[in-house]
């Protein structure tokens, strides 16, 4: 069951973003006046909006920069992917819930092979252990909890779930050229095969 107290917060933050809206899109409407281009109108009453949600503390920014994004797969071509994400602040751009993701040679496409709990363990006591004797302010690099297994292009496929990272801040951008992609198999949806049966 959920907490009353979680529905009071999410009401009273719904609440606030379709009064902030409404009020944004009034003062968008004023400050335009004249202009006739619904489209500009609109605009305005969204960054009115945006500022409005901003100043009361309600707005949940994502910080910058974003050198990682994760979504489902919508298409594959030749040059790359499209992959759907979940935005990643409530009032960002509708556009940039689909990304354009440019593959070329040097980008690096993994599937990520969970390893077994013996080499995990292993691999975390030999951690501590650097970790306790470490003497330098040098940093110890993390154990990983999975094997990195490079494949190509074509082992993506419509429906997955991949991670997409980059070298620059991507967080306001449509189109990037990827630097790895990875994937884990095992997360991914299960298609079912359609069984036939003889009557």
């Amino acid at each position: 069951m959920i907490n009353k107290k979680i529905i009071i917060v999410l009401a009273i933050v719904l609440i606030v973003v379709l009064t902030s809206l409404i009020i944004g899109f009034q003062l968008g409407k004023k400050a335009s006046k004249g202009v006739g281009n619904v489209n500009n109108d609109f605009q305005t009453g969204w960054n009115a909006a945006k500022e409005r949600l901003v100043k009361s503390g309600m707005s949940l920014t994502f910080p910058s920069p974003v050198t990682s994004l994760s979504g489902e797969v919508k298409m594959i071509d030749n040059s790359g992917i499209i992959i759907k994400i979940t935005p990643l602040e409530p009032l960002a751009d509708p556009v940039l819930d689909e990304r354009e993701i440019i593959i070329n040679k040097e980008t690096k496409i993994y599937s990520l092979v969970q390893k077994d709990q013996k080499t995990l363990e292993k691999e975390l006591a030999d951690f501590n252990a650097k970790l306790k004797n470490q003497k330098t302010n040098e940093p110890i690099p993390q154990h990983e909890f999975f094997t990195r297994k490079e494949v190509a292009v074509t082992d993506i496929k419509i429906g997955m779930f991949v991670t997409v990272e980059t070298e620059g801040d991507i967080k306001n951008v449509k189109s990037f050229q990827a630097k790895e992609i990875f994937f884990q198999p095992e997360i991914q949806p299960v298609v079912e095969a359609e069984v036939k049966t003889e009557n």
